[in-house]
């Protein structure tokens, strides 16, 4: 299947204006955050937040989240056994671990995400994206849009609009998730729903 770009850039269109309109913050944190700003503690906080994503719904991890950092840091309410242990190693190694990824190349920064506990092979561009290096997730949602629009890639077709918006790769993604996972099965509900009722 060819790419289709311009059809692409419309759907990403689409999808900025209903981001910018519904998750305006959301979008200016992903384009303000760096990795020469990223602090061991953001790094670390950004570490729990992608452990307890992966698998779950981001509301449910919201709510573990919460609870987990509420007057301290109480693992023990993090109900996975599995993310509970890599989040607990991590409080315990987490200065390590950042000091190591400051050292590396940049293109050296994505594996050795992936060597963390509980960080895997898609959900390292999650981490990667929120403590402010420049990549996407080829989530479900992205994967599908890429297949859609031609693309053998996630990281290819975000690059391209990346290149052709001059936003970052990491707002790219987000602003294509968002929408996906968010705005686009209302808005194809809304079409539906007008079309039965005319």
């Amino acid at each position: 299947m060819p790419q289709d770009e311009a059809g692409l850039m419309q759907f990403y269109t689409e999808a900025s204006g209903y981001c910018i309109e519904n998750f305006k913050d959301e979008i200016e944190w992903a384009r303000k955050i760096k990795f020469e700003d990223t602090t061991a503690e953001r790094f670390f906080t950004e570490y729990v937040w992608t452990v307890l994503c992966s698998g779950f719904k981001t509301s449910i991890a919201q709510k573990i989240m919460k609870k987990a950092f509420v007057n301290g840091f109480h693992p023990e309410l993090i109900g996975n056994q599995r993310k509970r242990k890599a989040v607990e190693q991590g409080f315990g190694e987490f200065p390590i671990w950042f000091d190591k990824l400051k050292t590396l190349p940049e293109d050296k920064r994505i594996d050795y995400l992936d060597s963390l506990p509980y960080i895997g092979p898609i959900t390292r561009y999650h981490f990667a994206r929120n403590i402010g290096l420049d990549y996407s997730k080829p989530d479900v949602h992205l994967k599908r849009l890429a297949e859609r629009f031609g693309f053998e890639d996630v990281h290819k077709m975000c690059g391209l609009i990346a290149a052709k918006t001059n936003e970052r790769i990491g707002v790219v993604d987000l602003i294509l998730w968002r929408y996906s996972e968010r705005g686009q099965p209302q808005r194809e509900a809304l079409v539906q729903e007008n079309h039965e009722a005319l």
